[in-house]
């Protein structure tokens, strides 16, 4: 297979065509096939440098994209923002250029800021890969979830995807509805109201269903993406308890009957289980949390092969 890539960066989804989607999901497979039958894999990063900067913490993230890239032949230097000279007071910028100097072929961002991989980018001519910003954009993260549900459905147009929680604040959720609708998936968004975002008027933004009613929500759904409540982003007070929360909007096995019988359960995580989820839904038989896991390992092995072989011209 003949890949063309012309990105210098992966900010968000919204910036990829479905051709290119499809062209991630396509190597993804391959990646995954070779690493289950522990067939060799070319190191098509050999001798490249990539660096996890990450200010934020991160478990499933941060590893995979380790994984990912050692798995592809790259030296991979892990730096924790709390053990930086962030904390002696150097900007973001300063500390892309500061990692661009040392030879970095690749930086992968983690920032608690909205914007701040598109900060990064506008300080490097490297590869800005954005791991997870405030609440704007996890674009890995939404590919790996569209590549789990592919696996499943072949196709997601007219797929009713609920996704349930803290949507406000979510940029896993964010860059998922990016993403379906450009697969053709209709998209509910299900919780409080003051944790959902206003229905959607711009032309420029997809469009989607708002529903406070989970019961109605979940009705026919054939994916039930649980979100957790991200307090750390939240004014005092948004959600009144967590406790008020999981009584009205925790996906229970009695609400799991209510979506279709091969739907798929998903949860980027962490989870926080008897919150937004029961322990008993996260481990039936419907729950693709793992394999959601497993999945992000060889969809970012994909993205990281595509961005360090793009065809984009740097200056």
């Amino acid at each position: 297979m003949k890949f063309k890539w012309n990105h210098k960066d992966l900010i968000d989804v919204d910036v990829l065509t479905i051709q290119e989607c499809d062209l991630i999901f396509k190597l993804a497979k391959q990646m995954e096939i070779k690493l289950k039958n522990k067939k060799v894999i070319k190191e098509t990063l050999k001798k490249s440098n990539v660096f996890n900067l990450f200010y934020e913490p991160s478990t499933r993230t941060r590893a995979s994209f380790e994984l990912a890239a050692k798995q592809l032949g790259a030296n991979v230097i892990n730096i924790d923002a709390n053990f930086s000279s962030v904390k002696k007071g150097e900007t973001l910028s300063d500390t892309i250029k500061t990692i661009s100097a040392m030879y970095a072929d690749i930086i992968i961002l983690r920032h608690m800021d909205s914007g701040a991989a598109n900060h990064a980018s506008e300080n490097t001519n490297k590869v800005i890969i954005n791991a997870g910003d405030g609440s704007h954009a996890h674009p890995t993260q939404a590919l790996t979830d569209g590549y789990t549900m592919l696996k499943k459905f072949r196709s997601l147009k007219n797929k009713k995807i609920v996704m349930v929680g803290d949507i406000k604040h979510s940029r896993v959720a964010r860059s998922n509805i990016w993403l379906l609708s450009k697969l053709g998936a209709i998209i509910t968004l299900c919780g409080p109201s003051n944790l959902l975002p206003k229905n959607s008027t711009s032309s420029r933004f997809p469009k989607y269903f708002i529903e406070t009613n989970i019961n109605v929500a979940l009705k026919n759904a054939d994916v039930i993406m649980a979100l957790r409540m991200q307090t750390e982003r939240q004014s005092k007070n948004l959600a009144s308890s967590l406790k008020n929360y999981s009584n009205k909007y925790q996906i229970t096995s009695n609400r799991l009957l209510l979506a279709n019988k091969n739907c798929l359960l998903m949860h980027p995580g962490p989870i926080n289980e008897g919150i937004e989820i029961s322990r008993e839904v996260a481990n039936s038989e419907f729950s693709k949390i793992e394999e959601q896991v497993a999945n992000g390992v060889v969809v970012r092995m994909a993205i990281l092969q595509l961005m360090f072989n793009s065809n984009f011209k740097k200056p």
